[in-house]
């Protein structure tokens, strides 16, 4: 394996190409939750421009360029979060002070280092730099770009993006801009929107559901977990191909195998062996949340553009017993996902944003918690700024609460489901023990010397 050495220029900012508004533009009370108060990142490989010539075409110009178009209208990115007294309320400081890009090369091919860059991605320390004094929330650049180039003329690009700022639907609503402007475009063919007073609390706010993916006040059993194992917990990452999706289908009753959709079908799966993973007292409660788009299942309808955070992630409960008993089916952690899913509605959403101003935007729960992203349809992978769709394109890493499902394609040009973990190192390897009873010979790949 080739070691990879990384030459960074040094941090720049890069600002809107023309001046923009300068004034203060509150977040919405699903943007400002603390659960949202953290870093988002994607990251793509990217071949040679087939018909370039060495030195023609530089990525990190295009992109560059490329951004501080952008810019000029989604002119919020380049200012600063600051937190208000009242609530707790994040509001954007549009001042104009720009985004970090880094501009980088290293001594390796895309083929040297491609494994290396699927979840749970060894070289994101290398591929998009941690600026110092950058990964805070308040005060902080809102997005960190990254361009490699490669010794074969390809290149990586990765991102990271304060998540108050939107969620992946609103960052690729972003990145898309990027893409149609660097393809010579006059101005994004979607236009962005802020209003995010749509998804605001109501006066006077009424919660009207109960939120079990929130701590209650004073509840501090998610501490129990963090003392006792965060020194060791390490990022792991999973390939779900088409016979693995197959034999996990094969679990369920031969009448029910085309039922549920595969991101279900893969929430169940693996939620099922995480929680038997976690060896919890059988008598323990643990949780299961589904992110929902409310955009995308028009549960409140937002205006075309809006790129702000637009999703809730209803939680069910059951005793860890129920899905740790062996003779409980795949079936069972289905029905629960499908429920989380099926919860989310216009009253529930609007009871979690008034949850948020009342009880003082309390933190996800996340002892014994778990929480699904479903990513592998919101575009990462048809990304072009000129030099073809990613190889790769997806999230680097999880955390302990939250995984996130992204797709690619792979050498024989399969559809693989990518899905990020991060657990206690022995919890990891019994997940990767109880997954392999779910897929047989077809064992998913964790390791990073895995073939894309």
């Amino acid at each position: 394996m080739v070691e990879i050495k990384v030459k960074r220029h040094e941090p720049a900012l890069i600002v809107p190409e023309n001046p923009t508004k300068n004034e203060t533009l509150e977040l919405s009370d699903i943007d400002d939750q603390q659960g949202v108060r953290v870093q988002g990142a994607v990251i793509m490989s990217f071949k040679r421009r087939s018909n370039s010539i060495k030195g023609e075409d530089d990525p990190a110009k295009v992109i560059k360029e490329a951004l501080a178009k952008t810019l000029h209208y989604y002119y919020p990115f380049a200012g600063r979060v600051r937190e208000t007294g009242h609530h707790r309320k994040l509001v954007v400081d549009c001042n104009g002070e720009g985004v970090l890009f880094i501009e980088a090369d290293a001594n390796v091919t895309l083929n040297d280092i491609q494994t290396q860059i699927i979840p749970p991605c060894p070289l994101l320390d290398d591929l998009l730099f941690d600026v110092p004094g950058s990964t805070g929330i308040i005060d902080c650049p809102l997005l960190l770009f990254q361009v490699t180039r490669l010794t074969c003329g390809g290149h990586i690009l990765a991102i990271r993006f304060n998540h108050t700022m939107c969620d992946m639907l609103g960052f690729m609503q972003f990145l898309y801009a990027m893409v149609e402007l660097s393809r010579g475009a006059h101005k994004p063919s979607v236009m962005p929107v802020w209003q995010r007073e749509v998804l605001c609390a109501r006066d006077p706010p009424k919660v009207t559901y109960t939120h079990h993916e929130y701590e209650k006040g004073g509840d501090k059993s998610h501490e129990v977990m963090n003392k006792d194992e965060s020194n060791i917990i390490v990022p792991g990452g999973f390939l779900f191909g088409p016979e693995e999706i197959k034999a996990i289908r094969n679990h369920l009753p031969s009448h029910l195998q085309h039922s549920y959709s595969t991101f279900e079908l893969l929430c169940a799966c693996v939620w099922k062996c995480r929680v038997k993973a976690l060896q919890p007292d059988p008598e323990d409660t643990v949780q299961v949340s589904m992110t929902v788009s409310v955009r995308e299942n028009n549960i409140i309808l937002l205006p075309s553009g809006y790129y702000g955070n637009s999703f809730v992630s209803p939680a069910i409960t059951t005793k860890a017993k129920n899905l740790m008993m062996s003779e409980n089916s795949l079936l069972y952690a289905l029905k629960l996902v499908k429920q989380s899913r099926n919860r989310a509605n216009e009253e529930y959403v609007r009871s979690m944003m008034d949850l948020m101003v009342m009880e003082g935007r309390p933190k996800y729960k996340d002892h014994l918690s778990w929480m699904a992203t479903n990513l592998t349809r919101k575009g990462l992978e048809f990304v072009d700024f000129g030099w073809g769709k990613p190889v790769y394109s997806g999230v680097p890493r999880g955390t302990s609460l939250v995984s996130t499902f992204t797709r690619f394609k792979n050498g024989k040009g399969q559809d693989v489901i990518a899905v990020v973990l991060c657990l206690p190192n022995e919890v990891l390897l019994r997940f990767q023990n109880e997954l392999g009873k779910f897929v047989g010979d077809f064992s998913p790949l964790i390791s990073p010397t895995s073939k894309l």
